[in-house]
């Protein structure tokens, strides 16, 4: 057998419009239960029928080239990407170009890197690692759903050249399709028990369901039954039992029996089988062998010739593929510009927009691809397009979701964004002067001979891009010694926040002191940490204050600023030029009018902070509350500009703010 024949070809397994219906019915149960949950609670089990349809039309290819030696791989991997490579980079490059408008950074660079696993077969690995299916987050993942493309791509590649080398060795086809198939079952059954997300993600324990298919398909090739029965029996029972004398002969019967229980198998998954069970597991032996036992009952089975051949469920079956592309990106994309699950007319909308936009693909973009001359020529133009796609997509992720882009502003989620804007920009990196073992130690000075230092964790971070980029020339010769989840709590870290913090806080206080050039040392830390303990925290300051004040520098205590609960991200008012955020869908109240009441309670904080005020009249306290807020109500922009990275960080124009504001506060001091 050649891999590359030209003279011989992969057989064409006979059209049947019955597993189109099938299709047609599996991708509307999906659709509808993105599109209302509620309503189809057990419509992802579509998914599981797609895998067993899968199965058994590519085994069926595979096992039959075999048996007349007719096998390639370049004609069985040419016609895959045709197939799957049209539909998949629209939406592709669709996603990512609407995305562009209407994406915050974070949730754009996220986007980036589901279309480098899209494009590259793989995202059901990446989502392994991020949540599970079920989760709140899931809706806002527009690309989601191509995990289960992901794993039925794996498959293509590893079970043609499995079954060839069982062929080649001459071993029995269907004995090593069934062992293979009760292999990765019984691993999903037992991964189901210890992680739940490996098991639904994994093509290991998903890898069963289209070898149900593939036994299917061999069984069929053998010209036996599914059903180990002889046919002419079950007639003649059939016929006994029922008072029906003119029941079909020659296997009828038993085709119509086993169409009709896979059917109710079928429904009763979708009844039955929801997002509280545990799935995959044993409940996925519902959708599977239930469109085992459909498929297996033939075209003539009265149900697939009647039900499921019929004219509307067939044109769904045609355009199945390019549906499930394009349903579940419009709905995504919707809940995160409505930050909420849209209204249901707006749902329904949208699924009619996704059957239209199927339909077009279907047959401008599918069919004249998939068809015609220049097969090898067309496969490769795919191929080039899809690795362009994965860079693109991979570029955003390394670029932090492209911040720049239409004058965007950088929304800070996470310190790294300050750490980046800095590097590269005259800050030195001072982590040599220091023996710190940690790798997460934050070290940055912006000249050599510093005369402001800040200590702290993230909450310190924060404040640093505002004092190196402030209004005076003589506080932006500043220096940071920080590590997140670190406070500046001399030798009480370890119990308040379970991070090793001891090493680098007494680092940072020799480096101080071994510092002549320093004037102002700034503390600065998160008040959530200092929530769990406050009697640790307190003398945790006190030592670290007692500690600072004998080297004789003014210390700047600075109190935390405003931090919002975690269900009001002001992450998440990002203004323009994102237009079509601001321009078709409103802001959440919050963004328009944050209010006191949004924001974190720390009564115990305020309580270390008034008690170390009373203690230490020599420091300075720093409050920066009434920068944000004031009679009740919170500040979220400042000219049209962010304040807040997240729910607890300022974003550089905040760290701006409050630097400035601390610094006049310095200048009165003449010191």
């Amino acid at each position: 057998m050649s891999a590359s024949s030209r003279s011989r070809h992969l057989t064409h397994p006979a059209y049947r419009a019955d597993i189109d219906g099938l299709r047609a019915i599996s991708v509307l149960a999906v659709v509808g239960f993105h599109a209302f949950p509620s309503w189809v609670s057990g419509g992802f089990i579509g998914v599981d029928i797609f895998f067993v349809i899968s199965g058994f039309l590519i085994s069926t290819i595979i096992a039959e080239s075999l048996e007349r030696n007719s096998f390639s791989f370049l004609e069985f991997y040419t016609r895959r990407i045709k197939r799957i490579f049209p539909a998949l980079l629209l939406v592709l490059i669709a996603s990512f170009i609407f995305g562009w408008f209407a994406l915050l950074a974070d949730e754009y660079k996220q986007l980036g890197k589901h279309i480098a696993g899209g494009a590259g077969f793989v995202l059901n690995f990446l989502l392994w690692n991020e949540s599970g299916y079920f989760d709140n987050s899931a809706a806002t993942k527009p690309l989601l759903h191509i995990w289960s493309l992901s794993v039925e791509e794996q498959f293509y590649l590893v079970w043609p050249l499995f079954l060839w080398l069982a062929w080649k060795k001459q071993l029995n086809l269907l004995g090593f399709s069934v062992m293979v198939g009760v292999l990765s079952f019984l691993l999903n059954a037992e991964i189901m028990s210890t992680d739940k997300v490996a098991a639904f993600y994994s093509p290991q324990t998903r890898f069963w369901e289209l070898m149900a298919g593939s036994v299917l398909a061999q069984i069929r090739l053998r010209g036996t039954s599914v059903i180990p029965v002889p046919t002419f029996r079950f007639d003649a029972w059939a016929r006994k039992i029922s008072a029906v004398h003119a029941l079909q002969a020659k296997g009828k019967t038993l085709n119509n029996a086993q169409s009709w229980a896979g059917v109710l198998l079928i429904a009763i998954g979708f009844l039955v089988i929801n997002k509280e069970r545990a799935f995959p597991g044993w409940w996925a032996l519902l959708p599977t062998l239930g469109a085992v036992l459909v498929i297996s009952a033939g075209a003539q089975a009265w149900m697939n010739r009647v039900v499921l051949s019929n004219r509307v469920l067939v044109w769904f079956g045609l355009i199945s593929f390019p549906l499930y592309l394009w349903h579940w990106p419009l709905l995504s994309f919707a809940s995160i510009l409505w930050h909420e699950s849209p209204p249901r007319l707006v749902r329904i909308c949208l699924v009619l927009i996704s059957i239209f936009l199927a339909w077009m693909t279907y047959e401008l973009i599918e069919k004249p691809v998939r068809f015609g001359k220049q097969k090898e020529m067309k496969a490769t133009t795919l191929i080039a397009l899809m690795a362009c796609v994965g860079a693109a997509g991979i570029g955003c992720f390394a670029l932090d979701g492209l911040y720049h882009r239409c004058g965007q502003s950088i929304n800070d989620r996470e310190v790294r964004h300050y750490r980046r804007g800095l590097e590269g920009a005259g800050v030195i990196n001072c982590n040599s002067s220091l023996n710190v073992a940690s790798k997460d130690f934050y070290c940055r000075k912006t000249v050599s001979s510093p005369v402001l230092a800040i200590i702290g964790d993230s909450h310190a971070e924060h404040l640093f891009y505002g004092f190196a980029h402030g209004k005076n020339d003589k506080f932006n010769k500043a220096i940071i010694l920080a590590q997140g989840r670190c406070l500046p709590t001399l030798g009480f870290d370890t119990a308040i926040t379970g991070s090793d913090c001891a090493q680098q806080l007494t680092a940072s206080i020799s480096l101080i002191k071994a510092t002549p050039s320093i004037k102002y040392v700034i503390l600065s830390g998160n008040k959530l940490l200092v929530e769990r303990d406050p009697e640790r925290s307190l003398n945790g300051y006190r030592s670290t204050i007692t500690t600072l004040k004998d080297t004789n520098r003014q210390l700047v205590f600075v109190i935390d600023t405003p931090s919002f609960q975690k269900s009001n991200n002001p992450s998440k008012c990002e203004p323009q030029p994102l237009w079509i955020r601001t321009a078709l869908f409103e802001y959440p109240k919050f963004c328009r009018s944050a209010t006191e009441a949004d924001l974190q309670i720390t009564p115990k904080y305020y309580a270390v902070v008034e008690q170390l005020r009373t203690e230490y009249p020599d420091v300075m306290f720093y409050e920066p509350h009434e920068l944000f807020c004031r009679h009740g109500k919170c500040k979220l922009f400042e000219d049209s500009k962010l304040l807040f990275g997240d729910f607890n960080h300022l974003s550089i124009y905040g760290s701006q703010l409050v630097a400035n504001s601390i610094i006049d506060e310095l200048e009165k001091l003449k010191y």
